[in-house]
């Protein structure tokens, strides 16, 4: 096995940018699906490349778009191992997030029930963001 070189540390799956939508490889970040038959109509009735791009392909990604939205938020929420690997927090708490707050709270001050609150307002927290994006939704995402 080679010595791993400093370029390397990027493409590991937990120190990159990970998550659905972040990767290329990800079947809902590509126009695979945009039929070519939309495009080619409309060139033919002379739409501009900024038309197409508007009016054809955003509604058609705007399904995908939206799952990645909802996903990225939440695992934004939920970050914890690349704070605590890289940081433990900062210097003087300036990286830490509630998930590593959460963690202090029950292993390092053994408050498991402040932490255990602090869970719960986590759960509502993105319980509330999942919900203002669901209906937020009906406004800009196109089904069909």
């Amino acid at each position: 096995m080679d010595r791993p070189r400093l370029g390397d540390a990027v493409d590991h799956p937990r120190l990159g940018l990970e998550g659905p939508g972040l990767r290329d490889d990800h079947p809902a970040g590509r126009a695979a699906g945009d039929p070519p038959e939309y495009q080619e109509a409309a060139m033919v009735d002379g739409a501009t490349a900024w038309r197409r791009f508007r009016h054809i392909t955003l509604p058609l990604l705007s399904p995908s778009t939206f799952f990645v939205v909802v996903i990225s938020l939440i695992n934004g929420f939920q970050v914890f191992d690349q704070v605590q690997i890289m940081t433990g927090g900062g210097p003087g708490g300036a990286t830490q997030v509630v998930v590593s707050q959460i963690y202090d709270l029950t292993f390092r001050y053994g408050r498991a029930g402040a932490a255990s609150a602090l869970s719960w307002l986590l759960f509502a927290l993105v319980l509330l963001v999942t919900i203002v994006q669901i209906r937020g939704q009906k406004r800009w995402v196109t089904y069909g």
